[in-house]
């Protein structure tokens, strides 16, 4: 899915990208070929499921056409609206999975969500949805997410690699009694880069044991 980025720095980075792959051989599910507007990125929820936040970084006409043209290879796609200021940028500075059945999000982002299916759209609690689709979701304070709280990497199923300073001492409780294990180092280097954590890591092989 070819991201189309929003910062002046990075305009045609999309055609760099597409060149890339196209040597590679590797398919393109998505691309938009007009000029106005942004889009980037999404969260893949699953093999059936995809996750797109309206943020500053995305314009609402993209968003229906990446909805449009990737539902018939997904069976469901959750859209959220969320308030268009940079520390809600990108979908996983608000919602983020720790493993299939535990997530950590940010709910009062969550200004309107609706469920796309093919030929139909409804409003959805977030949070409702996603209980009922087996998944718990433990809420972060206002000051955990200023902090990057969503923004983690998870290396394995109930192991995060994070920042020291992202979660609060209850959520970290919490976690602990989940049996999520948090490998934690010091964020200094990565904050003086001007991304998250999740923003400054190339994940090249993931395999489900």
């Amino acid at each position: 899915m070819l991201s189309k980025m929003r910062p002046p720095a990075r305009e045609n980075e999309e055609v760099v990208v597409k060149e890339a792959l196209n040597k590679l051989g590797i398919p393109i599910l998505n691309e938009f070929n007009g000029s106005e507007g942004f889009f980037e990125g999404c969260l893949l929820l699953s093999k059936d499921t995809v996750f797109v936040a309206d943020t500053e970084r995305h314009t609402y006409p993209f968003i229906l056409e990446f909805i449009s043209n990737i539902l018939s290879e997904f069976d469901e796609i959750i859209y959220a609206r969320i308030p268009k200021t940079r520390r809600y940028m990108h979908p996983d500075t608000i919602f983020n999975r720790i493993r299939e059945d535990l997530a950590l999000a940010y709910l009062p982002a969550f200004e309107e969500s609706r469920l796309y299916t093919e030929g139909s759209r409804e409003r959805i609690d977030f949070e409702g949805f996603m209980r009922e689709k087996g998944v718990e979701i433990i809420p972060v304070s206002d000051s955990e997410q200023s902090r990057l709280a969503c923004s983690f990497v998870p290396l394995d199923s109930g192991t995060i690699f994070h920042y020291d300073i992202a979660l609060n001492t209850e959520t970290k409780r919490r976690l602990a009694q989940e049996g999520v294990e948090i490998i934690p180092f010091h964020p200094e280097a990565l904050l003086a880069g001007g991304g998250s954590l999740r923003c400054h890591t190339l994940r090249l092989c993931r395999r489900k044991h």
